[in-house]
């Protein structure tokens, strides 16, 4: 499936940590850098989860898609 564990909230916030951590620790930036980068890490995947559950309702044809959920 598309939607796994990695396609949640949950999901994001992995991605987010991961992200401030390479910031941090492998690119070298300040703590406030490296969050920041974590929280539009976290942001963009938000966008993105729900673009795909607006996407996944046909609002002309009034039916709900598969891959809604």
């Amino acid at each position: 499936y598309h939607r796994g564990i990695f396609h949640s909230i949950l999901g994001g916030v992995f991605f987010a940590f991961l992200t401030a951590i390479v910031y941090r620790y492998l690119l070298g930036r300040h703590e406030g850098v490296a969050w920041l980068a974590g929280g539009f890490m976290f942001m963009g995947y938000m966008v993105h989860l729900v673009l795909d559950e607006i996407y996944s309702v046909d609002v002309l044809g009034t039916r709900i898609k598969r891959s809604f959920g």
